[in-house]
């Protein structure tokens, strides 16, 4: 059985590796295949530690980021796009989101991992994954005017927003993903990124995946949302009425349950 293609799109250089970054190289690791497009370098709002310096242009920053990612996209076993839409602020027209439509056609992915659709606090994110979106959209179109063959990705799943803020934003993840094999990797993956402080990056992800690894029942894990997408046709059910509620469903694990895992995993 062929393994599932993903591909990652990120608004910026850091953000798929920040967020499934564990994920990814589970996937690799047994013998999958995945790219990572990044819209921007991030060069204006996430490369904090390079524009300290004196004298600093835009070039020189574009050029460290892309040689970071490059970095890290090595660690993970993947490839890596860049789009160089300029980033704070994001703006992606008709042709460009076409142009992630044909990178879509041109990959073909199974999965399709992205921005989570409410991240107020950094839009260059809501921007990103409203952008790949439409292009999945557009990409399973036979009249588009794009390159390559129609693709109907399977499965579009949406990752983390800006830390701290799930509650603020809904984010409620439907799938976690175990990457306690694998964290060390992503932590290696992610300390490539100096300009963005990669060091206390790969600590904060690290602490992320530590709760969302509690919340599954594994050491470390990353979470994501499902999108609900082509019922009938991604292989997703239809949805369908009945005369009764289903059973309620039991969850895997209680609240005192959860906090008892948290103990052991933090040592608290």
């Amino acid at each position: 059985m062929e393994k599932a293609c993903i591909l990652g799109f990120g608004a910026h250089v850091a953000d798929v590796v920040q967020r499934s970054g564990g994920a990814i190289a589970n996937h690799v690791m047994n013998g999958g295949e995945a790219r990572m497009v990044c819209l921007t370098f991030g060069e204006r709002g996430e490369s904090p530690v390079l524009w300290r310096e004196e004298e600093m242009t835009i070039e020189r920053v574009k050029k460290t980021r892309e040689a970071e990612t490059r970095e890290a996209a090595e660690t993970l076993g993947i490839n890596v796009i860049f789009l160089d839409y300029d980033d704070n602020p994001l703006f992606v027209d008709k042709e460009r989101i076409l142009k992630i439509a044909e990178i879509i056609r041109e990959f073909r992915p199974d999965i399709i991992l992205t921005h989570f659709t409410t991240d107020y606090v950094n839009p260059d994110h809501e921007v990103t994954s409203k952008s790949v979106l439409s292009a999945c959209h557009y990409a399973r179109i036979p009249g588009a005017d794009i390159k390559y063959e129609p693709h109907l990705t399977k499965d579009i799943y949406f990752f983390e927003p800006t830390w701290g803020t799930c509650d603020f934003v809904d984010f409620k993840p439907n799938l976690y993903i175990d990457i306690s094999e694998v964290v060390e990797v992503k932590q290696k993956a992610l300390t490539s990124y100096k300009a963005q402080n990669g060091d206390i990056m790969a600590n904060y992800y690290t602490l992320l995946a530590r709760w969302r690894g509690a919340q599954a029942g594994v050491k470390y894990g990353e979470g994501f949302v499902r999108v609900p997408y082509y019922y009938g046709v991604s292989g997703m059910p239809r949805p369908h009425a009945s005369k009764l509620f289903p059973a309620p469903l039991v969850s895997g694990r209680t609240r005192e349950e959860t906090l008892e895992a948290m103990k052991e995993i933090f040592a608290i």
